[in-house]
């Protein structure tokens, strides 16, 4: 019985270990992309903003199913799945969805807790591949609108085959819930944008899922489309990730979340 207790004593302290190193990079690879806003806390466990406001940042909860963290998301959970640069062989597997669970307290805290206050900080983006003089607003906090500017003018160097793909802008600035649920969506803080992307018929889970099927049903297609390889690199690029690297595939949506495009090294979980 001894030795038991010992193990399970060992056993109890090595996860605890493991899951203060993951924390730790995580916290390092959130403040490193946002350098100046917060700082980390370790003995705390929090960030700190310059106003002194304190912010969880969590810790591993696997009693959880991944729906009940996506709803009550931490910072630990919003940076817990790696985000993938190379380009997906294979459809993601089951709830591997690096970006969609999202802390609201952080992104309110960073961008504005009401649509008035993120509208505040709202820019005109030009958006060259929509042609002359097309622009789409954008929050400047964190230089986003510039990295989209950036991507808008990489992009509309490239051939008009591939350039189509994101001609058609139909979203970026839009206070409103996450379709289906009462989280808010990335596109309240000015910090996401769509496109419609004609010929890529099943392009969000959700339509494919009202129309009969399942999560699982990622539009394999894709794998093999080197123009839309060439449209996301770009974006990844300037600090966007891709929906379409998800499980719960969003193929039109792109969004700004530097800290999560170096994610893949720093976290060893997930």
């Amino acid at each position: 019985m001894r030795v038991r207790a010992k193990a399970a004593a060992f056993l109890a302290l090595a996860l605890s270990s493991l899951a203060i190193a993951d924390i730790s990079n995580a916290a390092a690879a959130l403040c490193a992309a946002y350098p100046g806003k917060f700082r980390f806390d370790a003995a705390a466990n929090e960030i700190v903003w310059p106003d002194n406001t304190r912010m969880p940042f969590g810790s591993p909860r696997p009693e959880l199913a991944f729906e009940d963290r996506l709803a009550i998301a931490t910072l630990y959970d919003q940076m817990s799945i790696p985000y993938p640069r190379e380009w997906p062989q294979s459809p993601p597997s089951a709830d591997c969805d690096p970006g969609r669970m999202r802390c609201d307290a952080f992104l309110k805290k960073m961008y504005g807790d009401t649509a008035a206050e993120v509208e505040r900080n709202l820019a005109r983006v030009s958006w060259p591949p929509a042609g002359a003089g097309k622009t789409v607003r954008f929050t400047t906090i964190n230089s986003a609108n510039k990295s989209l500017e950036k991507v808008g003018e990489a992009i509309a160097k490239l051939n008009p085959e591939v350039r189509d793909y994101v001609s058609r802008p139909n979203g970026t600035f839009n206070w409103r819930p996450i379709a289906g649920t009462d989280r808010l969506s990335p596109h309240s803080y000015g910090i996401a944008i769509d496109f419609d992307i004609q010929h890529l018929l099943n392009q969000y889970w959700r339509w494919a899922k009202d129309k009969g099927a399942t999560a699982s049903n990622y539009p394999a297609e894709i794998l093999e489309d080197t123009a839309l390889r060439q449209i996301v690199e770009i974006f990844e690029q300037n600090g966007f990730i891709w929906g379409g690297k998800w499980h719960h595939y969003d193929l039109m949506h792109f969004e700004f979340r530097p800290e999560l495009l170096n994610t893949k090294d720093a976290l060893k979980t997930e």
